[in-house]
């Protein structure tokens, strides 16, 4: 019952998150090309990149490098946390981010089921988190089938990688949202303070050269697997640690609010 109701409650973002990525990622890479404008660029910058990226310059001059650039380090990686963010402002019992309501009816009659607090909010983190997966996964799918049809080759395993790198750097954004969303009761003041976060771990803003290992934007983007053929575990699994701890600290603030 909990699991169709939290589905019924989030399938149209999902299906419009969907579409829509769907669209730019159609878009992006209909308009990615290697071309000599693109390799004089990268020569133009080589200069005042650092060593990391100096020895990338031959995988960044091919179409691979060109599509990691432009959907992965730069589309991906502002798109996906942004979309974690406005999935987890969608929490039952806080104030709706669209309308400002603090209980409507499906709010309420969710709160009254016969299931702990804990269980809503977990069941409403599982779902949002695999929706969020699910967009970045189907979204870059697309990418070896948009690369045929301009006679270009692109790894499906590559893609399905980088999809997966970037959802799991994404879910500390979530994570964050949720516990401030059920913080503050208000959707919309934690979605503003969350990508106030974001927007500040952006800078400096690399658009080629890669990030700083400690920098969460190096695991959105996948840069140790284009620049190195590495999967980043430890980045990984500081990335979940921290994500586990957010969540944990809005469900216990869940628990014990007077709704």
């Amino acid at each position: 019952m909990l699991w169709r109701k939290t589905w019924w409650e989030s399938r149209i973002m999902l299906w419009t998150s969907l579409v829509t990525v769907g669209c730019l990622t159609i878009w992006v890479i209909s308009h990615t090309s290697t071309d000599p404008s693109w390799a004089g660029r990268l020569q133009r910058g080589f200069g005042s990149w650092n060593e990391e990226t100096r020895q990338a310059l031959p995988a960044l001059n091919s179409f691979q490098g060109q599509v990691w650039v432009f959907w992965f380090k730069l589309t991906l990686k502002i798109l996906l946390p942004y979309l974690a963010m406005c999935y987890a402002t969608l929490i039952p019992g806080c104030a709706s981010p669209w309308t400002g309501k603090r209980l409507d009816g499906g709010r309420e009659f969710t709160l009254s089921l016969p299931v702990s607090r804990r269980r809503i909010l977990l069941t409403q983190a599982v779902m949002g988190c695999g929706e969020l997966w699910l967009v970045a996964v189907v979204s870059s799918a697309l990418l070896p089938i948009i690369s045929s049809w301009k006679g270009e080759w692109y790894s499906l395993e590559d893609a399905l990688i980088f999809a997966s790198l970037s959802a799991l750097g994404a879910l500390v954004f979530y994570s964050l949202t949720l516990l401030m969303t059920v913080f503050l009761d208000n959707g919309l003041m934690a979605l503003f303070f969350c990508v106030g976060v974001y927007v500040t771990t952006l800078f400096p803003f690399r658009f080629i050269e890669s990030s700083p290992r400690w920098n969460i934007h190096r695991l959105i983007a996948g840069e140790d697997y284009f620049l190195h053929g590495q999967i980043p575990w430890l980045l990984s699994g500081v990335c979940l640690l921290v994500s586990a701890l957010l969540l944990l600290g809005a469900v216990r603030v869940f628990e014990r609010r007077d709704f």
